[in-house]
């Protein structure tokens, strides 16, 4: 959309879903998948499984990557049904966080970190995470940091993987108690994130060494976490906002949305629109405020 006019300029439906169900495969969707640019092209994941790299002026597809039957399918249709979650461009590289179901009905899963060539979509290599779980188990992206591509599934589980020598160079567990559908978030060389264990979690990105730990009222996050010069914000699943201090964990605010005549259910990650100056939607309105 053109910012200035509010025009559309163009738009991009993706390959169909790929699915063992018949000879009519659904769309592509797009349901919370994380895109990303280099200022000339972006890069679209979607199930699929697929990534399109669009001409972000025209919208002209320059490439299109799926993964194609592996090993592991038995599907009648060649492969079973794998989605393309969220992607991050570091240099000449697109890392791609994605899922793949090893049997028809997703009660096996695995995750897969897959490096494409930036340039035309060429598949250099594929880390996969053997059977970790079941169904739809990654709704995030990954971030980069440095050698380490970082990605983290719903379970709250997180991997750093070494992106010149494909090797796992550490791995964060947590306890879990609930799904954890938001993903990493990158600061400064540290990872912030909602662990699945009722903790928000802050994580050295370089070592994998816990920071240190917060429980909040809200028991985890419905959107993204965000992280500004000073705090960490925390859209819970209901009407609060929960605020942290960036360095040591200390909650410093959890307050809702004050005009009560509107519905205050949080709907969107928070955003930073000026230094120190903040914006959340909530169900029926928009709430902007100063950083505490």
């Amino acid at each position: 959309i053109d910012v200035a006019t509010r025009r559309e300029v163009w738009q991009y439906r993706p390959p169909l879903d790929t699915t063992n169900a018949g000879p009519n495969p659904a769309p592509g969707f797009l349901g919370r998948t994380r895109i990303a640019t280099d200022g000339a092209s972006v890069f679209i994941p979607a199930w699929g499984a697929s990534v399109s790299a669009l001409d972000v002026a025209t919208g002209a597809v320059r490439w299109t990557w799926q993964p194609g039957p592996t090993a592991s399918d038995t599907a009648a249709s060649g492969m079973f049904r794998s989605g393309a979650q969220g992607v991050a461009v570091a240099g000449d590289t697109v890392y791609v966080w994605a899922w793949h179901y090893l049997d028809a009905a997703g009660v096996r899963s695995e995750p897969w970190l897959v490096a494409l060539d930036r340039g035309s979509g060429r598949e250099l290599w594929r880390y996969v995470i053997p059977s970790f779980s079941g169904g739809v188990l990654i709704w995030s992206g990954p971030v980069v940091h440095d050698r380490f591509v970082i990605a983290k599934s719903a379970s709250g589980d997180m991997w750093a993987i070494d992106r010149f020598t494909r090797q796992l160079a550490w791995k964060f567990a947590p306890a879990i108690k609930h799904a954890a559908v938001t993903g990493p978030v990158l600061r400064d060389g540290v990872v912030y994130l909602d662990s699945g264990d009722d903790y928000i979690s802050a994580v050295r990105a370089s070592d994998g060494q816990v920071l240190w730990r917060r429980m909040t009222s809200n028991a985890g996050a419905a959107e993204n976490l965000l992280a500004t010069a000073y705090r960490v914000y925390v859209p819970g699943g209901g009407n609060g906002l929960a605020v942290l201090d960036r360095r040591t964990g200390r909650l410093v605010a959890e307050a809702d949305q004050p005009d009560r005549t509107w519905d205050s259910h949080v709907a969107t990650p928070v955003a930073e629109i000026a230094p120190g100056r903040l914006i959340v939607g909530v169900k029926d309105a928009a709430w902007a405020f100063k950083e505490p």
